[in-house]
């Protein structure tokens, strides 16, 4: 009779200390999630405020050289230099070239490894420098890996397990991606959607809290109002909504022929030794010829935005 009573006990213990003890381990791994979202924040706002005095300084060149042609050996010998940069870059840490989403997807499906503090000083540097020589290079790619990047070296500092540092570095992505948009809830779905690619109320709550409070600190830096601000001046009509149709279709076909083609050049370009070099100096022609195609295109937005609005 007293083992009977014994062992139903021992038994509802063993199953109350195992229900504390996740409990205690999610709350420990919240805790270094918030962490990464701040480094993520600080990371992330930084490299914001790079890439927009690159663009400033790029189209202060082309002002000066349109002005004083004298200067233009000064902007071939920069560009010139940066290509030089961008290039041992990449060959010194490869996975920091791309747009860097491929890199953390492949790492939280653990198909390869890099060095994270290699990998955090050499994509900041030189996507800054890329920009400055007028790529068309966004701010979303970059963010999203040196968000998830800054989770993967804090789970390497904490010696984290295999499931804490993919939890750790889907955060930093969220944190990364809350930061350049200022949208902490785009963060969270991306973090969902594209790199887990199911539900998981884990992924959830971590990814929120390192996106709110990246998202915190952006604002505190950038203010409160949205990365881009769209307001509808009047409701769209009711009929006009096959249009709407219609532009998510080409919307789609365009995005495919665009990525297609991008994968087919980058594949080309392979090939070819100067090929920074030369990217660059199309880069140039375009800089007097067509300026509005270079950079992440994120000022020319915000300049229509300011048109419509006036």
């Amino acid at each position: 009779m007293d083992n009977q009573t014994k062992e139903p006990k021992s038994h509802k213990e063993s199953i109350t200390k195992m229900f504390l003890g996740i409990s205690s381990m999610k709350n420990k791994l919240v805790l270094k999630g918030a962490f990464v979202g701040f480094l993520s924040g600080l990371v992330v706002i930084s490299y914001r405020i790079g890439i927009h005095n690159a663009d400033i300084l790029r189209e202060n060149i082309r002002k000066l050289v349109l002005n004083e042609p004298k200067f233009l050996i000064l902007l071939f010998g920069m560009v010139f230099i940066n290509s030089l940069v961008i290039t041992k870059l990449v060959k010194a840490e490869p996975m920091s070239s791309g747009s860097g989403i491929p890199q953390i997807r492949g790492r939280i499906l653990r198909q390869f490894d890099y060095n994270p503090f290699s990998v955090l000083f050499k994509k900041f540097v030189g996507g800054i420098l890329a920009i400055l020589n007028g790529f068309s290079l966004g701010r979303e790619g970059p963010s999203i890996q040196l968000g998830g990047t800054i989770g993967m070296a804090v789970s390497k500092l904490w010696k984290a397990n295999k499931i804490e540092e993919k939890y750790l570095i889907t955060a930093g992505a969220s944190a990364g991606l809350a930061a350049a948009f200022n949208a902490p809830l785009a963060g969270v779905v991306f973090a969902l959607e594209e790199l887990h690619k199911s539900f998981s109320s884990s992924v959830l709550l971590i990814s929120m809290v390192a996106a709110i409070i990246a998202d915190f600190v952006s604002k505190t830096v950038f203010g409160l109002n949205p990365a881009l601000s769209f307001t509808l001046i009047q409701p769209i009509d009711l009929r006009h909504y096959l249009l709407l149709l219609l532009l998510g279709v080409l919307a789609g076909i365009f995005g495919v022929i665009f990525s297609r083609a991008l994968l087919k050049i980058s594949s080309l370009l392979d090939n070819i030794k100067l090929k920074v070099f030369l990217v660059s100096l199309l880069c140039v022609f375009l800089l007097f010829w067509f300026p509005e195609v270079l950079g992440g295109g994120h000022e020319l937005i915000l300049e229509n935005i300011i048109k419509e609005k006036q």
